[in-house]
């Protein structure tokens, strides 16, 4: 990890980031028959039928996309995406909105200040504008791009201080892309001048973030260090992620002492949404809490136990009533269709299971509908598999790209 203790303050707070003339890049395209293998590390998928997934070939990072649910994967550069490196931490950030509108982006890092790099594709990655943004030397690596439309959205960095704690910096687009300015910093873990009131807290583990209209957006705080009094915590801002203020939930009272927590990525349609809240100790738990009014009040659903060797579960929803939950050994495969008032377990078999008895472990979980899906298993650093489902996680089938 990169680390900077004394950084030089580039940007005030609120202000637009100087951006370079953006220029067109060219992309080349070949349908994927790679002899060279592939690590994926991330998983895009729009539908059962169009997305993207990324990772590197090689040492060159790709987006490979498909249209027809994975029978064929189109290879796609991505101009300047920095290549693996003994220095390299870690992969570009990839989101795509529709299947032509995309954007990827990271950071390059330099002694006085750091690039934010971003790149927007109109075309479904065979072209790309490039725009670029000095940040304060603290940011370090591109952890999340949330646009809510082609026009406005957000990318959270995070800056990584000591025993791997670090902070969040948030930017803001109003353009799709062209212009990002610095709405909210953390200067807790890493001294940072451009640290911001009433920004999210330093994150012992990095946590996503969800906007539900252009100033209304969520993220989840976890608390990976086990104290007395651990609780579940919302952070809310109402104004574009400038001020982010804490929202308690109400903790079961067989969870209440002892546990460090960990949270996953808020989901919302409209008023209603859904976080799922780890809370960790001897033995592990999950519980649902579910909104109806907009964040204003919360339900509590069932406690979810499993063991303790789960660390953290990948998890999947694609609208707050329906997810999935899966432990890396693939123990623990769950679904809800109730926002997490109950849960139905899915026995592992087939493809998946064989590949989980040959030490692979889950790595990402990405549904799309009630039946349709995608996950990515991974052995060691860089080995990876792509599976894809299409009865609602009951059976995976080995995908070739």
């Amino acid at each position: 990890m990169k680390r900077r203790l004394f950084p030089i303050a580039l940007v005030a707070t609120g202000a637009l980031l100087l951006v370079t003339s953006p220029t067109v890049a060219s992309a080349a395209s070949t349908q994927s028959s790679a002899r060279v293998p592939s690590t994926l590390w991330n998983i895009n998928m729009l539908n059962a039928h169009d997305g993207f997934v990324s990772g590197y070939q090689g040492p060159r990072f790709y987006l490979w996309s498909t249209d027809d649910g994975g029978a064929k994967w189109i290879r796609l550069a991505v101009p300047g995406a920095p290549m693996t490196s003994p220095s390299w931490t870690s992969p570009p950030t990839v989101m795509f909105r529709t299947p032509k509108d995309g954007w990827v982006s990271w950071v390059t890092v330099g002694k006085a200040s750091s690039t934010l790099v971003v790149l927007h594709s109109t075309t479904g990655g065979h072209s790309w504008q490039k725009y670029e943004a000095k940040v304060p030397s603290v940011v370090d690596e591109v952890l999340q791009i949330d646009f809510i439309s082609l026009r406005t959205g957000w990318i959270r960095t995070m800056s990584f201080g000591a025993s791997e704690q670090a902070d969040p910096s948030i930017f803001h687009t109003g353009n799709g892309g062209r212009t990002w300015s610095l709405v909210s910093s953390t200067g807790g873990y890493v001294p940072n001048r451009a640290a911001t009131p009433d920004a999210l807290p330093g994150f012992d583990v990095p946590m996503p973030m969800t906007f539900t209209n252009a100033k209304d957006g969520w993220a989840a705080v976890g608390n990976f260090v086990a104290t007395q009094n651990s609780l579940a915590t919302l952070y809310h801002t109402t104004t574009a992620g400038r001020r982010w203020y804490p929202v308690q939930l109400p903790v079961p009272k067989p969870l209440k002492h002892g546990f460090a927590t960990i949270e996953y990525q808020p989901v919302f349609s409209g008023q209603i949404g859904t976080v799922l809240i780890e809370y960790e100790a001897r033995t592990n738990h999950l519980v649902a809490y579910h909104t109806v009014n907009g964040g204003k009040s919360w339900s509590v659903g069932s406690i979810l136990t499993f063991r303790q060797s789960t660390f953290q579960m990948s998890e999947s929803f694609v609208n707050p009533q329906i997810g999935w939950v899966i432990g890396q050994d693939g123990t623990d495969d769950e679904v809800t269709r109730d926002h997490g008032v109950t849960w139905s377990h899915i026995p592992v078999r087939g493809a998946l299971r064989k590949y989980l008895t040959s030490h692979y472990q889950v790595d990402q979980l990405n549904m799309v509908s009630e039946k349709s899906g995608w996950m990515l298993l991974r052995k060691g650093t860089g080995v990876t598999k792509l599976l894809k489902t299409s009865d609602g996680g009951v059976t995976w089938v080995a995908q070739r790209w």
